[in-house]
């Protein structure tokens, strides 16, 4: 489920190995060619987002093991075993910014200095639970986390303090990623569209929508435009007054 990701005129990509035969690698490629610049081999199966950031690729895999690997040379520059449980697997994107990658899930989830691997904070005030596919989200200095079948975390960027929880409405039932723009939180889940304040959770708007979006994909926001996708049945379009889906003109947002 990992999305290529582009970086220094390379492409970088990972894999997974279901059987556990030895077959989980993240990849790198030229840019220009497809040619293959380098491999390096992973303890388990990498099910969601790659990043990049301080000339390094970030992968986390199934077992709770984060890598750190150079983006040119492909060599292993470090790694953590994240304090998750085994089962259910880890299957959670991660993030990165400001030199800091985040990653991980309930007390394991934590943040580490991208070159040094120094620790920074480790969230200590909700528990892991069944894993869902979104990757986290990262504005208004919040992390935004969440737990299949419990809802949405926000946590404190900078300290790690949980500052909200919210799992009403059909939040608690969530694959796709939240987009964070301008203090709030744009995401979909189930039939219903949502926008949250970031501060405090508050649900804003929900708007039941004329088709499921149980989908693992992700907001793309462009000055007052939001496009989201739903599996097998195209794009939908909202303008912050109307949604255009599948050829259709809907009434969504007022």
């Amino acid at each position: 489920m990992s999305s290529p990701l582009i970086y220094q005129e390379a492409v970088y990509v990972a894999s997974v190995d279901e059987n556990l035969r030895g077959q989980a690698f993240v990849y790198c490629l030229d840019g220009y060619t497809g040619s293959l610049r380098w491999k390096y081999p992973v303890r388990n199966s990498v099910k969601n987002t790659i990043i990049a950031g301080s000339g390094l690729i970030f992968a986390q895999d199934a077992a709770g093991y984060l890598y750190a690997i150079d983006a040119v040379t492909g060599l292993l520059h470090w790694e953590k075993k994240l304090a998750v449980d085994h089962l259910p697997a880890l299957v959670e994107g991660l993030v990165t910014a400001n030199g800091i990658v985040y990653a991980g899930t309930g007390k394991g989830l934590g943040t580490f200095q991208c070159q040094t691997s120094e620790p920074l904070w480790n969230n200590t005030e909700w528990s892991q639970a069944e894993g869902t596919t979104s990757t986290l989200a990262i504005g208004n200095d919040i992390l935004l986390s969440g737990a299949q079948w419990r809802g949405l975390y926000a946590n404190n960027l900078h300290t790690g303090k949980l500052l909200w929880t919210q799992a009403t409405g059909g939040l608690s039932n969530r694959g796709a990623s939240a987009a964070i723009y301008d203090g709030l939180i744009y995401l979909i889940s189930g039939k219903s569209f949502f926008i949250l304040h970031a501060e405090n959770g508050q649900i804003i708007v929900r708007k039941e929508l004329p088709c499921s979006v149980d989908v693992t994909s992700t907001h793309s926001l462009q000055v007052r435009k939001l496009f989201s996708v739903r599996l097998h049945k195209g794009l939908w379009h909202s303008t912050g007054k109307h949604s255009k889906w599948h050829g259709y003109r809907l009434r969504v947002l007022h």
